[in-house]
């Protein structure tokens, strides 16, 4: 064999072998997703069709936990005690959303029932303009108000003009951040919070009228819906780009589910989808799990899972000033949102803490209230 001859086999040996190393590659590739779709079968959650499309990258692990930083973190009277609901405030570390919280905490928040069957807690991420730290701000504001949950996760840099209390988009990275914010207060919340019935995610700019809220929800638990309840301003998204089939989804200004819906979030591998990994300038891998927009995301994973809920659909949550949902406020009005700075007073003098919700606003009734079923199999109840 000549010296030419025997480069060339070693050349071909050398070849062959890299061939067979990435065959074995791909394969158990191939084998580790097909263990995460069948355990998924395991554990009852559906695979939707999308998961075969881009599955979640190796990277990335399901039932992925998010944690609070310490001392940031609910107590543990408040985790065992028998909430109605609990309610998370999504906020960022800066000093507008200082002044929001303030705000709230003055006004909607001295309401007689917060505290006593409802619980706030204002969350947060490491945000950028304090290099990805706590502030001593929201050091010094966590020792007056033991109401804060900081999460240890990074807050996305906004890249939009929106401002606090407007309506719009913040840019991807943003968004992106208030998604894995939300995801981690619905697990946090799960895993905490074990004997609450309800858990919300509200919003900064919101005024809440927490007593009619109350009242709805029990009116809930008296008509007997108590399970996969999806609550608050209902809308319809797109399922598919181009087609008609649509999912509902509930508008972020507050997000009510049932507690079984919260512990299947944090329990699905399906909700992980994109959480466990640092943000990457990928628009199209966030979009299709809606994760540019923390509310339709939900509707999302719902309609992946096959997942049926009882949606209630309330049109008392509106926007006021701006937004898709801009009505006027009434005495019906429940959650209002995108709220000026100099309106929180006004509004607590025209909705004070009276002894008694009025009669203005109405409940759940079965078999009176507008029901039907839409498109997707979800029974949808309509309160106004």
């Amino acid at each position: 064999m000549t010296l030419f001859s025997r480069r060339c086999h070693r050349y071909l040996c050398v070849v062959c072998v890299c061939l067979i190393i990435t065959v074995i590659s791909l394969s158990a590739s191939g084998a580790s997703y097909d263990v995460e779709v069948r355990r998924a079968v395991e554990d009852k959650t559906e695979v939707p069709k999308s998961a075969t499309v881009s599955p979640v990258p190796p990277t990335e692990t399901n039932h992925l936990s998010i944690p609070a930083i310490s001392p940031y973190v609910a107590s543990h009277a408040e985790g065992a005690a028998p909430w109605l609901v609990v309610i998370g405030i999504p906020t960022v570390d800066t000093d507008v959303g200082a002044r929001r919280r303030h705000l709230q905490r003055g006004s909607w928040r001295k309401y007689s029932n917060v505290g006593k069957t409802v619980l706030v807690k204002y969350l947060l991420g490491l945000h950028p303009a304090h290099e990805y730290q706590v502030s001593a701000g929201v050091k010094d504001e966590w020792k007056v108000h033991k109401d804060i949950i900081v999460f240890d996760l990074k807050e996305g840099k906004p890249t939009t003009g929106k401002k606090s209390g407007g309506s719009g988009y913040w840019g991807l990275e943003s968004e992106v951040g208030m998604s894995r914010k939300a995801y981690a207060w619905w697990c946090y919340a799960s895993q905490t919070f074990s004997h609450t019935t309800f858990v919300m995610k509200g919003d900064d700019d919101i005024f809440l009228r927490v007593k009619g809220y109350e009242k709805i929800l029990r009116s809930f638990l008296e008509g007997s819906l108590t399970q996969r309840v999806y609550y608050g301003k209902v809308m319809k998204w797109g399922a598919v780009k181009g087609g008609t089939l649509t999912f509902p989804f509930a508008g972020g200004m507050g997000i009510t589910l049932s507690r079984d819906l919260v512990e299947w979030i944090a329990a699905s591998p399906l909700t992980a989808r994109g959480m466990g990994h640092p943000y990457r300038e990928n628009r199209t891998y966030y979009k299709q799990f809606n994760m540019d927009h923390e509310d339709v995301m939900i509707g999302r994973w719902f309609f992946d899972s096959k997942v049926t809920v009882n949606v209630v659909k309330d049109c008392r949550y509106h926007d006021v000033h701006e937004g898709a949902n801009k009505k006027p406020i009434t005495d019906r009005s429940i959650c209002i949102h995108h709220v000026k700075e100099s309106e929180y007073d006004t509004l607590m003098k025209r909705f004070p803490d009276e002894p008694e919700v009025s009669s203005e606003i109405t409940g759940f009734e079965k078999g009176k209230t507008i029901h039907k079923v839409d498109m997707v199999g979800n029974d949808v109840y309509a309160l106004c």
